[in-house]
């Protein structure tokens, strides 16, 4: 590990400034115990200290397994003198207002709650414990889930945290592989804890590390996993130049007939574009609009798109009435910002501490619950159902603007905030959504104000 170590201290010195630091996500496994030993040591060698922050996030999945973990990282990183945190995740009540599998439901809380906390010291670096192994698994499953260059790339070193793009994910161990990390902790007489759900093989990742990549080393090549993450490396560097020159054919005037540019350009072309009109790019949806030029294809939740000749794609919802603005992708980057909506300014704002309450027009949401930074604002449709803060259930969103006496020309002005999995969690001028109300488990907590021109 003294190559980690010297590539680790590194890293430190030259992205990490001397009033900043790391939060450094510790489970308490094999993995994030070697991580956090690891830069604690780098971090002696320098000359100046960086900061060090141990997050373990508490699952509340494994009963008195999960407390068990949580005090022995609490313990390691007393006896590193590293300053710690927890949080205890709501991942099963969380369950209940997504379709998502437990896994990513976990990860989406966690990523909320490791960003939280580097932008409550307004630090920019999160490190991880993902191995060779992990990308390995992680390879295959997309590999058997169906997935193009991008997907196959795997995780790289670095990159923006999906709650925070202005917060890196740092990954020191990517290229090394669970029995190094083992063997070293043996040598150093390092413990760590088991978590007893790696032997479940109902979830998919399991069985993949317990079944299927053994066999392919017995039967197929021994070094499969070294040759998945080659592979990842390979594909992560060719999907990211496909990206990069998608971008720039889109962002010319003077371009290139998107009929001559090669299919898999064409395809990259439109992914992005999809991505930026907030739909999810499925291979069916992107091949339909290629090879159909000017013809409306349908999408789901009555979302319909057009490609140009030209290139251009647009969105051409289907069988709704026209809205008295566009619906708007909204990407909320950083800790705040501003963007102008239907003669409003819509102002956000993410931290970890509540805003004063009392302003008209001013809510505030638990992120986690929403599920990231990425949300749709549009006006209302026939058919809306939103179940507002102390309502039982959700209701015709016609019925909630008569029983609030909302007049008929402020509802067809009303904001309405989605989020990716088309659930409103807010309607302007109503109480905000009751699933999605900040609570004793919130992590981020996401401010949302609309400023209305006096008179409108």
């Amino acid at each position: 590990m003294r190559v980690v170590l010297g590539q680790i201290q590194g890293f430190l010195e030259r992205s990490v400034t001397e009033s900043s630091g790391v939060v450094v996500g510790v489970s308490g496994g094999a993995d994030s115990v070697a991580l956090l030993h690891l830069l604690h040591r780098a971090n002696q060698h320098l000359a100046r200290k960086r900061l060090l922050i141990v997050a373990h996030a508490n699952h509340q999945l494994r009963a008195s397994e999960s407390d068990d973990d949580e005090q022995f990282v609490r313990q390691l990183a007393g006896r590193l003198d590293c300053e710690f945190v927890s949080r205890h995740l709501a991942v099963r009540e969380a369950m209940a207002h997504t379709p998502d599998s437990v896994e990513m439901v976990a990860r989406r809380l966690r990523h909320l709650f490791l960003a939280s906390t580097a932008q409550a010291k307004g630090w920019h670096h999160i490190s991880l414990a993902h191995h060779a192994d992990d990308q390995a698994e992680l390879v295959l499953i997309r590999l058997l889930r169906g997935g193009g260059s991008d997907g196959l790339g795997g995780m790289a070193e670095t990159s923006p945290s999906p709650m925070d793009s202005d917060i890196r994910l740092w990954r020191p161990l990517l290229k090394q592989d669970r029995e190094q990390i083992r063997t070293w902790l043996a040598q150093e007489n390092l413990p760590f804890r088991e978590d007893s759900s790696n032997s479940d093989t109902a979830i998919v990742r399991n069985r993949v590390r317990a079944e299927l990549l053994p066999q392919l080393a017995r039967i197929y090549n021994p070094a499969i996993a070294r040759v998945l993450c080659r592979t990842a490396d390979i594909l992560g560097a060719e999907a990211d130049f496909v990206r990069d020159s998608a971008l720039e054919w889109i962002s010319q005037e003077q371009k290139r007939p998107f009929t001559e540019l090669p299919l898999a350009l064409q395809r990259a072309v439109l992914r992005e574009q999809l991505l930026s009109l907030g739909q999810v790019p499925d291979f069916e949806l992107v091949e339909r609009l290629r090879l159909h030029p000017d013809s409306r294809q349908s999408a789901p939740h009555n979302e319909g798109y057009r490609l140009a000749a030209s290139g251009g794609l647009s969105r051409q919802p289907i069988n709704v009435p026209a809205s008295p603005y566009p619906v708007i992708h909204l990407e909320l980057s950083g800790s705040e910002g501003s963007v102008a909506v239907g003669g409003r300014e819509l102002v956000w704002k993410i931290s970890s501490q509540p805003q004063p309450l009392g302003t008209l027009g001013l809510e505030q949401f638990d992120m986690a619950k929403i599920g990231g930074t990425r949300i749709f604002v549009r006006s209302w449709l026939p058919g809306d159902r939103f179940r507002p803060l102390g309502y039982p259930c959700a209701a015709k969103l016609h019925d909630i603007f008569i029983s609030h006496k909302i007049p008929r020309e402020r509802r067809s002005q009303a904001l309405v905030f989605e989020t990716l999995e088309k659930r409103i969690f807010w309607v302007e001028g109503l109480p905000l959504g009751e699933e999605f109300k900040i609570d004793a488990t919130t992590g981020l907590i996401l401010t949302l104000s609309v400023r209305r021109p006096h008179g409108l």
